[in-house]
């Protein structure tokens, strides 16, 4: 009798432990390219308030060398973050294979009476890459975004307290909307997802019993019944595509608005002389990386969950996979 399903927490955990010096070093990049990215915003008030206005002709350069060797830095730890997080990807997906397949092989004939082989095909191939969209670049990519946006938050604090607490005002007025329609999203993912389904049950039943197709000329019937079922598909993916544009739209919409009245409340502070314009660059700078990683990181995170809803995930997602492993 199966096992019970290993966690998807604990079955990632498993995954990356043999290779705990690459997840480092990997995470290391992450927050160091993130880090670089902060620094690039620190650097505008100096740019702005010093070396524009300095009498020394050599400041302007000082500063704009500074600012190269910061971005040269940050595509350095850019490139060792995607290197990394890519081969932790497949490898999991590699290793994940192997295991599925070892089960899969030592299972005797009785298992693969009741069992359909084309299944589990699919699902040491297509389905098992599920765990490379988990484990790859989309969430090194939302994290990254997350890392941001805390550290735009800090920097906005240290430059304009009055103006960050507008932020955090503002800030529910974007996410709120935003979570909504990622709901939304969500459940036209899982939906089209069954519907892709019933094609593939309808097409397979078909095929199966070809002969008897043939013998009482159900061709004609059984075509059509695949085509409505596709047509049902198509349109819940397009009313997902529909749904998904929007939640795009309103999340750069949000975001801009929200900096338009930063930009007001800021002007007003550097015509009181409360702010330099150095420190007003810098804010917005920061306010602009914090509300488009918020909009980035939802867009990831909606990309992530739709991958999690795929055919076998819809049944029990990772946690099936994981099944496939530890008792198939």
């Amino acid at each position: 009798m199966p096992s019970s399903p290993e966690h998807p927490v604990g079955l990632f955990v498993r995954l990356l432990k043999p290779y705990r010096l690459r997840v480092f070093a990997a995470s290391f990049a992450l927050l160091a390219g993130a880090g670089m990215v902060l620094a690039l915003g620190a650097g505008l008030r100096p740019l702005v308030d010093d070396a524009l206005s300095s009498p020394d002709p050599d400041a302007l350069g000082r500063v704009i060398g500074l600012l190269a060797g910061v971005g040269l830095l940050m595509s350095a730890f850019s490139y060792f973050r995607i290197n990394f997080v890519n081969w932790l990807g497949e490898r999991a997906v590699a290793d994940l294979r192997g295991e599925a397949f070892a089960h899969a092989i030592a299972l005797g004939p009785q298992y693969y009476e009741n069992a359909k082989s084309a299944d589990l095909q699919s699902t040491l191939t297509a389905d098992t890459a599920v765990i490379q969209t988990v484990i790859g670049s989309p969430v090194a990519w939302a994290a990254r975004n997350l890392v941001m946006t805390l550290g735009g938050l800090i920097m906005m604090a240290a430059t304009s307290v009055k103006m960050t607490i507008l932020v955090a005002i503002l800030t529910p007025s974007v996410l709120i909307p935003i979570i909504a329609f990622g709901r939304r999203v969500r459940r036209l993912s899982r939906e089209s997802q069954d519907r892709i389904a019933d094609v593939g049950v309808a097409g397979t039943e078909a095929l199966e019993a070809i002969r008897e197709v043939h013998a009482f000329g159900q061709q004609t019937r059984l075509h059509g019944r695949v085509v409505d079922r596709a047509e049902d598909a198509f349109r819940i993916a397009e009313k997902r595509s529909r749904m998904r544009a929007a939640l795009a739209a309103l999340s750069s919409i949000l975001s801009l608005l929200a900096i338009g009245a930063l930009l007001y409340v800021g002007g007003r502070d550097l015509q009181s002389g409360a702010l330099t314009p150095g420190e007003l660059s810098a804010f917005v700078f920061f306010a602009i990386l914090t509300a488009f990683g918020v909009a980035a990181a939802s867009e990831t995170f909606g990309e992530i969950q739709r991958a999690l809803v795929q055919r076998l995930v819809a049944v029990g997602g990772v946690h099936l996979v994981a099944e496939l492993v530890t008792a198939f």
